[in-house]
């Protein structure tokens, strides 16, 4: 549930960042003389890189929590 609740927040962010970077991306290349063109691929890897960096970072601090002994953090505070 928690993953499925951070990567909607994760996707509709997406959805925010592609125009926006696209034409931020379009802008600062409108005025060279040899313009590259933005592939949809690079916001597909963009994608893929920051949903693998999120899930491991969620996993991680899941198995942190997970294996946390109540006891011992009441005995610390």
């Amino acid at each position: 549930m928690l993953l499925r609740k951070y990567y909607k927040l994760l996707g509709i962010a997406f959805l925010f960042a592609i125009p926006i970077s696209w034409l931020a991306i379009d802008k600062y290349l409108e005025d060279f003389a040899h313009k590259a063109s933005v592939s949809w691929w690079i916001y597909a890897i963009a994608l893929l890189i920051t949903a693998g960096i999120s899930l491991a970072t969620l996993i991680w601090q899941i198995y942190k929590a997970a294996q946390t002994n109540p006891a011992e953090a009441m005995k610390a505070e």
